[in-house]
């Protein structure tokens, strides 16, 4: 997409006769030097960069792994975590807000994860998430559960979209 843009800046220049500036002459050299001009040469992976994507692949599950065995325990454990708080009229926002959290914030983790890396935001969401987690397991209360769960749902909300993203940079697109 970017060559396509220089090519077309070039050849609207040449069709002008507009020269170009100095400057602008060098910073497209160099920006043209990072791709290829055959798209379609296919380049081997070696055996560093196949074991690079598996541990990649293999970080993306483990933290998939957290959100869902998160997801299969708290369901079931429900009644029971009512029966101790003694609250059930509020039991339902422990799971509602966590969905309202982690819908909302999905949006801007993957706007964010654009601009301060993929990574920065997979440590930001685990520390949210596991301070979450901490806090449902201190709550005295059904309202400081949910609220607990609202900042675990901060925090894992944008764990699957952050998660695709990592996969679709790691891994080319015809493997």
């Amino acid at each position: 997409d970017m060559i396509r843009q220089i090519e077309e800046e070039l050849a609207a220049r040449l069709q002008r006769q507009d020269p170009l500036p100095a400057a602008a002459r060098g910073r497209l050299s160099r920006q043209l030097k990072h791709f290829p001009i055959q798209p379609e040469v296919h380049i081997k992976p070696d055996e560093r960069g196949q074991f690079h994507a598996l541990t990649i692949t293999a970080g993306v599950l483990l933290l998939m792994f957290l959100v869902s065995i998160d997801a299969t325990i708290v369901g079931p454990a429900l009644p029971a975590m009512g029966a101790s708080l003694g609250d059930f009229a509020q039991l339902p926002w422990v799971i509602t807000g966590y969905l309202l959290a982690a819908t909302a914030v999905s949006p801007l983790y993957g706007k964010m994860s654009d601009l301060y890396g993929r990574r920065v935001m997979v440590f930001v969401g685990v520390t949210a998430f596991l301070g979450g987690s901490v806090l449902c397991a201190l709550s005295p209360n059904v309202t400081m559960l949910a609220i607990s769960r609202v900042i675990q749902g901060i925090g894992g909300g944008g764990f699957s979209l952050v998660a695709n993203a990592i996969i679709g940079d790691s891994v080319p697109p015809r493997e």
